[in-house]
């Protein structure tokens, strides 16, 4: 029993972060939205819960800045009519717009304290290592645990090693991932072994995609051998016209009459506003009488545009067209733009191409990007994501190749 509930305490500090970086969905929370992003400045999340109606129940605000830390998230209890803080994400970025440090808090007895803190730390364009400093704060006090991520890139494969201590070294558990890539550069498999006071246990994810090249299906097995699986979870993802997540069906392959099948377990509900950014979701449950159930509500809210102040420059309004493209893709803004940068990445998060734009005029094509590396190389069929840096100011946009 203390082997589980640690293993439950370290999935609770560590899994959310490491999801947010393979795009990995965990329950119970909101599997990650691969769509979703901070750049489309966000600024009110409401949260409810179901009980005949929707109940406010929380709500989280972000805050914006160009001064360290450029992004603030804080988390609020509603009840009895009083809104209470009870966590806030602190993140820094660096020059190109990446996640250096994120810094997280939680608030008991009208006080603030530290709870964790997330190093990431790049090689080039890469990920190299990611330091994760966590203070574990229960009654019991278990007291700080230290965790470091090493991401080691060999033939081909991403080796994710991760290794959880308890300061006073009486617990140490230690997690192995490897993440196989297919030819079109898309994960395909994720492999690990985690092993706990000697005893390993052993989880795959396989993943698929449609002929969009979005994801469509992760499924999940556990093990206790690295030779025998059963297949546990699967997630199956659908998309509305504008290829963006609509539907995100969770399914458990239970035993019934002795036999094992698939069957619904809970779903996410997706919906957008006209410039695709995700205005609401649902989670629903399967009831045992076969009705899906609402469980939870969370209403996006978004900064709006104030251009009243001439001193500010617009928003760029990032264009690409066509999308999805096979031969090339223009890229264009809606205003003019004497100097930035304009950087392309893969999923991985890797550079792999960078432009200066100077003396852009509103409404023409900043460029036209052919799908190729900076050496020329065709790049395989997947997502790929432009970043435009002016300043302060940045602005981005997704694209997918299809070869």
């Amino acid at each position: 029993m203390k082997r589980l509930l640690f293993i439950v305490i370290i999935a609770m500090l560590i899994l959310p972060a490491l999801c947010q970086i393979a795009q990995i969905p965990y329950l119970p929370k909101s599997p990650i939205d691969p769509a979703e992003s901070k750049d489309n400045n966000e600024q009110t999340r409401m949260i409810y819960s179901w009980n005949g109606t929707w109940q406010v129940i929380g709500r989280i605000i972000t805050d914006y800045q160009e001064q360290e830390p450029q992004m603030s998230a804080l988390e609020e209890q509603y009840s009895g009519g009083i809104w209470t803080p009870y966590h806030k994400t602190e993140t820094h970025l660096d020059n190109l717009q990446r996640p250096y440090l994120q810094k997280n808090y939680l608030y008991s007895g009208g006080t603030c304290q530290q709870s964790r803190a997330i190093h990431t730390i790049y090689q080039g364009s890469d990920i190299e290592e990611i330091r994760y400093y966590s203070w574990w704060i229960s009654e019991s006090n278990h007291g700080a645990l230290d965790s470091r991520v090493e991401n080691v890139y060999s033939g081909g494969r991403l080796w994710l090693v991760i290794t959880y201590t308890v300061i006073d070294g009486s617990q140490e558990q230690t997690s192995l991932s490897s993440y196989f890539y297919d030819n079109q550069n898309r994960i395909s498999l994720i492999e690990t072994t985690t092993t706990y006071s000697g005893i390993s246990d052993y989880t795959r994810m396989h993943y698929s995609y449609n002929n969009l090249n979005l994801l469509a299906e992760i499924l999940c097995e556990y093990g206790s051998s690295p030779t025998s699986y059963l297949q546990y979870y699967k997630y199956i993802y659908s998309y509305n016209s504008q290829n963006l997540l609509a539907e995100l069906l969770i399914q458990n392959n239970s035993i019934v009459t002795g036999l094992r099948s698939w069957e619904d377990m809970g779903r996410f509900l997706y919906t957008y506003n006209s410039i695709g950014q995700k205005t609401e979701s649902i989670y629903q449950e399967m009831h045992s009488s076969g009705s899906w159930i609402n469980r939870d509500r969370e209403v996006y809210t978004y900064l709006p545009v104030d251009n009243s102040d001439p001193y500010l420059p617009a928003p760029f309004r990032l264009k690409a067209y066509p999308n999805p493209f096979r031969e090339s893709v223009s890229i264009a803004t809606s205003r003019d733009i004497s100097f930035a940068r304009l950087l392309a990445f893969d999923t991985r998060g890797r550079l792999v191409r960078s432009w200066n734009i100077e003396n852009a005029i509103t409404g023409h094509e900043l460029l036209r990007w052919n799908g190729c590396d900076r050496d020329g190389k065709r790049l395989p069929s997947g997502i790929y994501y432009f970043r435009l840096l002016e300043g302060d100011h940045n602005e981005t946009i997704r694209t997918m190749l299809i070869n």
